[in-house]
């Protein structure tokens, strides 16, 4: 038995037009899991590192445009909302529950939940900077081990960058 992708339009053999969806059933298999390597939580600072893999996942099975803009209404068939739950479940099933608590709403498109995902990491940047740099500056390594001590100073200037202002060598 064949199956073919959602989108069976690629008369284009240019290489310009992005590849078709993977085909729902395939969708409806994968263990997010096994591809994205963070939850996303709101104590870790690790939204860079969860975007990242979430984009690569979505790359990989032809889905960006379920998070980038809503669907038009008319192209909503039963097949693009199969693959919209999908990408939704794919999404809560990677964050942690105090991520899932504050951007949950009931029948939320994959478009909507992940611009309330990018909304909580993305909004009140400058505050967030300010906080990330205090810590950033005042972190002493005390009693913990120089590998944990690096890894936090890692993870702050990732933070840092996230909210648009990078850490330099020299600093």
């Amino acid at each position: 038995m064949a199956f073919s992708p959602v989108h069976s339009d690629t008369s284009s053999s240019s290489g310009d037009e992005p590849a078709p969806p993977a085909p729902t059933f395939l969708l409806q298999t994968v263990n997010v899991g096994s591809y994205i390597p963070v939850l996303l939580d709101m104590d870790e600072s690790n939204y860079g590192q969860w975007r990242c893999s979430f984009d690569s996942i979505l790359g990989k099975f032809g889905l960006e445009s379920h998070v980038h803009a809503p669907p038009p209404l008319d192209e909503r068939d039963a097949e693009l909302r199969m693959i919209d739950h999908c990408v939704v479940n794919w999404l809560h099933n990677t964050i942690a529950t105090n991520v899932f608590n504050i951007i949950y709403k009931p029948q939320a498109s994959a478009f909507m939940v992940r611009s309330d995902i990018e909304g909580v990491f993305r909004d009140n940047e400058l505050q967030r900077a300010v906080y990330f740099e205090v810590e950033f500056r005042s972190l002493q390594q005390g009693d913990i081990s120089m590998t944990q001590y690096t890894s936090r100073l890692k993870q702050l200037a990732d933070s840092l960058r996230d909210v648009g202002q990078p850490v330099f060598e020299s600093s």
